[in-house]
């Protein structure tokens, strides 16, 4: 697998992003979330040998800025 970008700091902390090239709709359901971006974020923090601290999706954001936390 491919991922978009890692993120390292001094601390070797690593942090993993997926960027996506879709816009959050708060109008739809879910807000225009996918299962198969969630599935695509296990899969990147299970399968190989790579560990990553945290795994984040990023999405573009238009004039409203929402920020959504999923743990």
């Amino acid at each position: 697998m491919k991922v978009d970008l890692i993120l390292t700091d001094d601390t070797y902390r690593r942090i993993l992003l997926d960027t996506k090239y879709k816009t959050l709709d708060a109008q739809t359901e879910h807000q225009g979330l996918y299962q198969a971006d969630f599935y695509q974020m296990y899969a990147y923090g299970r399968a190989g040998e790579r560990y990553y601290d945290d795994i984040v999706l990023l999405y573009p954001t238009t004039d409203v800025v929402q920020r959504l936390v999923v743990r």
